[in-house]
């Protein structure tokens, strides 16, 4: 597979490798986090899940509201600068990053964990040069604007 390829790669089959290799990894090596109770590993983990939630459906919310795409190899019809898309550029794949850590605790792994840095790399690289061309060709001045006041990330 050519790194052309990787930019063609839909966005929740990064998420699902990392989910995957991380928890497989876990079954294989055991490395604990040392989160040995169940109120612990909630403790962690109940919080980094709600933020994932309110970022990523809130942000799936206002894709819907403005009547464009979230899918990530189509061209916007309308740019979002609202709800957490004031806070991050990429509230969906925060959310993403989120999820991961989140299960990293709830299995007490640091596997998981080890791969938060590989899916941000990942999305960084092959998913959102491409999203971002394709804002700045539909929306030009308003998204250069835009992203001289919201981080990419956070």
């Amino acid at each position: 597979m050519s790194f052309r390829a990787l930019e063609r790669v839909p966005p929740p089959l990064y998420f699902v490798a990392c989910l995957l290799a991380g928890w497989g990894l876990g079954l294989a090596r055991p490395l604990p986090l040392g989160l040995t109770r169940t109120s612990d590993q909630l403790l962690v983990a109940l919080p980094l899940f709600l933020v994932a939630a309110f970022l990523g459906l809130r942000a799936l919310r206002l894709f819907r509201q403005q009547h464009t795409s979230n899918a990530p190899f189509t061209t916007p019809t309308a740019l979002l600068t609202s709800g957490p898309f004031r806070l991050t550029r990429n509230p969906m794949y925060l959310s993403q990053l989120l999820i991961l850590t989140a299960i990293g605790a709830l299995l007490d792994s640091w596997w998981p964990l080890a791969f938060v840095p590989v899916l941000a790399f990942a999305l960084d690289r092959y998913i959102i040069p491409g999203e971002e061309a394709r804002l700045r060709q539909a929306f030009g001045e308003r998204y250069a604007a835009y992203c001289d006041e919201v981080r990419r990330w956070v």
